[in-house]
């Protein structure tokens, strides 16, 4: 029985969002599988009435918008379609699935191993070869080795004949493996290649000598290209095995496949024919229509695979509401006495605004000492004045949502104040937030930011580290419960 592993995310609103959600593991699966959505803010196309069953009728009307949604799986699979929901009912919703045809840019990153391991290091060479089969205009490989440096095998550019004798012609070599930073300079090179999905395929028993690099520096590069590392584990003796953890966990942690190939002499894992088109680039893109009131909704999407197998995400987005209809002007009342000229330019700009014919000659002459109540004249300057005084306001430094979800948010006053209610300057609508939990404060003498806990359940974490106040510096790492967000200053502001 499949069991679904909600993982709560923040709900974006203008920008994409990473969701993941486990598959327990059953009889004949080697692992568990996630199924991944990346999706955009839900768009607004109309208005409607209440679905047929709708309970509460005191709700808003509700809104026709759509939604898309990047989904891909974390094992090898097949697509076969898509369903999706709101959770907590079984009505379906109007879901168009378009499967994945894009173009693939594949870097082979293996590790050096020592020569007499080469009972494992040639299994790993031929994998290499057998993955890049599949060559067309749409599909492009380049392999490179690492151990101390990243060092070159074949480049994008080289023919099929060329790249399958140029891996083969590795042999290993005793040398310290620096895996992060090889890591760190594959996804400098892959993020610059031209395609529209792009895989790190990491292969060897995952020894790291690292001394200046680490997990976390690997990720956020990975993520910030649009990097999806997978990890391919050959190891020469069961011993080894947890030093898989260093490759796997990223690949967890950026959405791709992980699975332990060979241990020794045991085969664990086949790679096919179709590992390409399975493991590094299943999935689609779904669309999703929605017919809800405006505000929070949660989206049940289940992915259905090939061999009967399923897998369902929750995904939490916020409905937009529909543009407001244009109101009235407030009426001005001209006061006794007024000159007739600041009468008359207030009709005039009231007509101009309204685009009305005001018939107004021969009136305005007997009433100028009596006053009039004017309807229509509009406040559209002062508005304007408002609004370009907040546009004026200087921006002294972002909070970044990470986690996949690119939402900035700009601090443009000295108090703000964060939490899951709305009234707050930053309302993250996470249930590990508390209605009002964080405030930050903008320290005019140290010309810094302050971030204070407001006494929320999951406190304030800044790099790893709880605190009650504390000074934020540039690129500091803040966690708000599951919430992570990235300060950044902006100096120019802050002085």
């Amino acid at each position: 029985m499949l069991r679904v592993r909600p993982h709560r995310r923040v709900a974006g609103t203008t920008a994409t969002a990473l969701l993941l959600v486990g598959l327990a593991p059953t009889a004949g699966f080697a692992q568990d599988v996630r199924l991944l959505a990346q999706c955009s803010a839900p768009q607004l196309t109309a208005s409607g009435p209440f679905p047929a069953g709708a309970e509460d009728r005191a709700l808003p009307s509700p809104s026709l918008a759509t939604v898309s949604c990047n989904l891909w799986a974390t094992d090898a699979v097949t697509f076969k379609g898509v369903k999706a929901s709101i959770k907590g009912r079984t009505d379906r919703l109007d879901v168009q699935f378009e499967p994945r045809n894009q173009t693939l840019a594949v870097m082979f990153v293996i590790q050096m191993m020592d020569p007499s391991r080469r009972s494992v290091m040639t299994p790993m060479l031929d994998a290499v070869v057998r993955i890049a089969e599949p060559r067309d205009s749409r599909h492009r490989y380049a392999a490179y080795t690492v151990a101390n440096d990243l060092n070159l095998v074949a480049d994008f550019g080289s023919s099929k004949g060329d790249f399958d004798k140029q891996v083969r012609a590795v042999r290993g070599a005793a040398l310290p493996t620096q895996l992060y930073k090889g890591a760190l300079e594959a996804i400098a090179k892959l993020a610059k290649e031209k395609a529209e999905r792009k895989a790190l395929v990491i292969l060897g028993d995952g020894n790291s000598d690292d001394q200046s690099y680490e997990h976390e520096q690997v990720v956020k590069a990975a993520k910030e290209a649009g990097v999806i590392i997978h990890a391919l584990g050959f190891a020469t003796e069961a011993a080894e095995q947890p030093k898989f953890q260093n490759i796997r966990r990223l690949a967890d942690d950026t959405g791709g496949f992980r699975r332990e190939v060979r241990v020794g002499a045991t085969q664990r894992y086949t790679i096919g024919p179709q590992f390409v088109a399975e493991a590094l680039e299943n999935g689609g893109t779904a669309t999703i229509s929605l017919r809800e009131p405006p505000g929070p909704t949660t989206v049940t999407m289940t992915a259905d695979f090939g061999g009967g197998r399923s897998e369902s995400a929750h995904y939490a987005m916020t409905v937009p509401a529909s543009p407001a209809a244009p109101q009235p002007a407030a009426p001005v009342l001209l006061e006794p006495g007024a000159p007739l000229t600041s009468w008359y330019e207030k009709l005039f700009a009231w007509a101009r605004e309204n685009k009305t014919v005001a018939l107004i000659s021969g009136i305005a002459l007997g009433l100028g000492s009596i006053g009039l109540a004017l309807f229509g004249f509009s406040s559209y300057a002062a508005r304007k004045d408002r609004l370009q005084a907040v546009a004026e306001q200087p921006v002294y430094g972002w909070l970044d949502m990470l986690d996949g979800n690119a939402s900035r948010y700009p601090l443009q006053t000295t108090n703000v104040r964060i939490g899951r209610h709305r009234d707050n300057d930053i309302c993250l609508l996470n249930d590990s937030i508390s209605r009002r939990h964080a405030v930050l404060h903008f320290d005019a003498e140290k010309r810094t930011f302050v971030i204070t806990d407001l006494g929320g359940g999951n406190g304030v974490v800044v790099n790893k580290i709880k605190q009650q106040s504390h000074d934020l510096n540039d690129g500091d790492l803040v966690e708000l419960g599951e919430v992570r967000l990235r300060f950044r200053a902006n100096a120019e502001a802050m002085g």
